[in-house]
């Protein structure tokens, strides 16, 4: 059947007997636009997002394991309780209160982690932060060896998600800083140019207890061994100045490692 064709008082043309004025004007105009026009005529809803860029996925960055050892010897080993996952950035801390240099190595010995800025002071001793990215699934059992005997503490850490090569965003130090009361928390300013980092901190002071770390009022993880070493970690979304340190129980001097791994 031909149908005769007329023009609406809204200006449309359409076929005669068919026309619905509701049809065509209602919703919204962000309704309007989910409103596909077909070859047949028909109008037919787009699915919310076809066709648009979707939002980006928030950085897998995620702690996976942690562990400490401590040796009155040259060296000290410790070995993770699980295996690693393939592609995992791991992460060493060496402290000491001698005046020595440190390496650390896993894999019995194949592999070398690379090493921060040492960071040492007659009244503290010796603290340095190594890391290892895009590691192998597996076994792993990581060895710090020192430069002369000395009584060594090692905490290893495993982090998924982090940047497979160059992972390091910014890193920066504090050597025998003074406290910054209130309240007693050692600390190091510095400014991430990439969203979504892991911030991961040392502090080493003699015989004070450290612990619980925050970037600015974030408090998350923290570790505290031994008395006088500490570390912690906060994974952030923001990229911008960030007062990455940890909250100690006595006034000091301190060393401070701060480093921000980011993400692919």
């Amino acid at each position: 059947m031909n149908n005769r064709w007329v023009r609406r008082p809204s200006g449309l043309w359409t076929p005669e007997g068919i026309y619905s004025p509701v049809r065509f004007l209602q919703g919204t105009p962000s309704r309007r636009l989910g409103m596909l026009r077909t070859k047949a005529g028909v109008s037919s809803e787009v699915g919310a997002g076809v066709g648009s860029k979707a939002a980006a996925n928030p950085a897998n960055i995620a702690f996976v394991q942690s562990r400490y050892g401590g040796s009155d010897y040259w060296e000290v080993s410790v070995a993770y309780l699980s295996n690693v996952t393939a592609g995992s950035l791991l992460v060493a801390v060496v402290a000491t209160t001698a005046d020595v240099t440190l390496t650390v190595t896993c894999d019995s010995g194949a592999h070398t982690f690379t090493a921060l800025t040492r960071l040492y002071d007659a009244n503290i001793g010796t603290s340095q932060v190594f890391y290892y990215p895009n590691h192998g699934a597996g076994a792993v059992t990581v060895v710090a060896l020192s430069s002369a005997g000395a009584t060594l503490y090692l905490e290893v850490y495993e982090f998924s998600g982090i940047a497979t090569t160059s992972p390091v965003n910014v890193v920066d130090y504090e050597v025998a800083i003074s406290d910054q009361t209130p309240p007693i928390t050692p600390h190091k300013d510095i400014t991430t140019t990439v969203a979504d980092t892991l911030l991961f901190t040392a502090v080493m002071d003699i015989g004070n207890n450290c612990g619980t770390y925050s970037d600015g009022s974030l408090i998350s993880n923290s570790s505290c061994p031994v008395a006088g070493f500490g570390t912690g970690y906060q994974i952030v979304s923001t990229s911008g100045a960030k007062e990455v340190g940890l909250n100690c129980d006595a006034s000091d001097l301190f060393h401070v490692t701060a480093v921000a791994f980011k993400a692919p």
